[in-house]
């Protein structure tokens, strides 16, 4: 049994946002049966019983059978017309129940990982269940439109192997990039602007890709002039990769 503090947190917001929505819901509902007339006395406690079983997270209070005086007979009551009982309501408030709000909670951000592996201790568990991620991001990349995999058509599975392999390097070298980079955020507290624009110290290296659009080489009369509209922003990101890129960028 593994509790994450971060996904108990998005999990008690989720039951927050449901508990909410439920005794909006459930209010609505007992607005409708407070207005309904019950022949007799038991008929309005079995809708109270009925009503009180739906409830999940919420619970009624005060309830109190009313009994309802009035006139049979249609049109206006002779005088001293005695009022005689015409049905029976409900008055009753909402309120939520604590007992079984906590019992929801209790799960709330905990999940079971089972291994046929001996030996692994929880920790371990949980960490090689995280670095699947990584793999499947690894799938996500060699499957990414950019290498417009789906025009190419392979017979052989030696070819299909070649590929594979190719695939792979240019996984291994994306990889060790975007590790590169990352760790030199860290080292030097420095921050990229993410998809939202908001710092951060993870970015992808697709997305860094992204962000070095427009940085071009400039030529005349097939001379090379050099790297041409490099901003500060993309100017920071070079230095971060290290000396040999910044070679690349004409920078060192």
């Amino acid at each position: 049994m593994i509790l994450s503090g971060q996904r108990r947190k998005s999990a008690l917001k989720t039951l927050d946002r449901r508990i909410t929505k439920d005794f909006e819901k459930k209010t609505k509902a007992l607005n409708a049966l407070s207005k309904m007339l019950f022949g007799c006395e038991n008929d309005a406690k079995r809708a109270v019983l009925a009503f009180e079983k739906k409830n999940k997270y919420h619970k009624l209070s005060n309830t109190v059978i009313e009994v309802q005086l009035g006139h049979n007979k249609a049109g206006r009551p002779k005088a001293n017309t005695e009022k005689e009982i015409i049905g029976f309501k409900i008055n009753a408030n909402l309120v939520k129940d604590k007992e079984n709000i906590e019992q929801a909670k209790i799960p709330c951000g905990r999940f079971v990982l089972a291994t046929n592996q001996a030996g692994m201790s929880a920790q371990q568990v949980l960490d090689t269940y995280k670095e699947q991620d990584s793999v499947e991001r690894g799938f996500r990349f060699i499957k990414d439109k950019s290498f417009q995999c789906n025009r190419i058509y392979l017979k052989t599975p030696q070819r299909i192997d070649a590929l594979m392999m190719v695939m792979t390097l240019c996984l291994l070298v994306y990889n060790l990039g975007q590790y590169h980079l990352r760790d030199n955020l860290i080292k030097e507290n420095a921050y990229v602007p993410d998809q939202k624009g908001k710092p951060t110290q993870k970015p992808t290296l697709q997305w860094v890709f992204t962000l070095m659009r427009g940085v071009c080489c400039a030529y005349l009369s097939k001379k090379y002039l050099g790297v041409v509209n490099i901003t500060e922003r993309q100017a920071n990101i070079i230095n971060l990769m290290g000396e040999e890129v910044m070679k690349m960028y004409d920078m060192a």
